[in-house]
This record gives C-alpha cells, structure tokens and sequence, in this order.
C-alpha cells in the first residue's frame, strides 16, 4: 500500500434518500464512533469560532450556531436550525465563508493531487486553523475494518467504500504536503486507522 489509488466510490452515486445511503451514513457515524473523531475535534476548536466542515454528508458532525456545512446534497431534514447549510460545489471558492476553523471528515481521501492543491489554497484564505480526519493507509485498518464491518453487520456499500478509502488515505506529511503546507502542522495516526492532520495558520 505504498501509493494511493483514488477511484470512485458507491455512496457518492447513490440518492441521499437510497435505503442504501440510509444504511451506509449510519454506518459511517459508528465508524466515527470508533475512532474518537467528535472528541478529537472538539479538543481542538476554540470555544465559539466559527466552522466550515468541508462535505459535511449528513450533518452528524454539525454542532450549534457556529458550525456551517457544505456539501452538494440538500440540507438534512433532522440538521439542528441553529445549523448552517451551503450546498454548493466545494470547487467554486464563492461558497466558502471565512471563518476561524474548516474541518474535513472522511472527506479529502476522494481527490487527486491537483484537486488536494487547489483546496490546501483555499483554505489558506479562509481560515487560521485546518482540522482534517481521514483513513490511515496501512493493511492493519483494512483488517481491523473487515472486522468491525462484520461484527457490526456494515451494509455492502459502506463494505465495499471502506476498502476504496483506505487504499485513497495518507501516511505521514503526505495531506500536508499535496495541500501545500510546509510548516505549523501536525499529523497523527491511530492503530484504529485514523490519519488526523492539524494545521495552524
């Protein structure tokens, strides 16, 4: 698993209404679960400042009147109104507010080098502080994944992309370095198979 392979992946085609993507965004917030990212995000942002969260999905990570999502799907039904929603194209800079902090979830695994570069400048002129959680590439989350996609009965979507993502994931400076940031970042990886990169600015 040396290089990335980014290739498309089930959930992304689906209809946000599919019983499928239904089943699958349950699963995607055991996943979060598991591998502790609310509590990680939350050690890090500042009381009070303003978020973007980049491809915000289902708004599970959305929290109160600071927090604006942005994602091409609709606003979900049951995002709480102190919620903000964009739905928009993340590719036109038009959409994005400044704010204090943007995160990314399971989220930036999906582009390609040129893609990754055009975000890592965006996001420079957005904010002071770039969170971003994604799969660690490494065969140990696709075993330990196999395994939590068994015991928690995984529908074949979520199955099928958890593998996609992780072979798309990072190891070491890489994120930092297809973004573009050269210095005042911070990675981490997790035996669970979290890649967490935090980035002052």
């Amino acid at each position: 698993m040396n290089e990335r392979f980014v290739e498309p992946e089930q959930l992304d085609h689906l209809p946000a209404d599919h019983p499928e993507a239904v089943r699958s965004r349950r699963d995607l917030r055991i996943i979060n679960a598991m591998l502790g990212t609310r509590r990680w995000l939350e050690k890090r942002i500042p009381v009070g400042a303003a978020v973007l969260e980049l491809g915000a999905g289902d708004g599970s990570m959305c929290r109160g009147s600071s927090w604006t999502g942005l994602d091409l799907a609709p606003r979900p039904i049951d995002l709480p109104q102190a919620c903000s929603w964009v739905q928009g194209d993340m590719f036109d800079a038009s959409n994005w507010p400044k704010v204090g902090v943007i995160v990314a979830n399971l989220f930036l695994h999906h582009f390609n080098e040129d893609q990754l570069q055009w975000l890592g400048q965006q996001i420079r002129r957005s904010c002071g502080l770039f969170l971003a959680c994604e799969p660690r590439r490494h065969p140990l989350p696709m075993a330990s994944g196999a395994l939590l996609a068994t015991l928690c009965d995984f529908s074949p979507v979520t199955w099928n992309d958890m593998m996609i993502s992780i072979r798309a994931g990072f190891r070491g400076a890489e994120l930092a370095d297809a973004l573009g940031f050269n210095s005042g970042f911070r990675v981490s990886e997790t035996l669970l198979g979290s890649y967490r990169l935090e980035v002052h600015l």
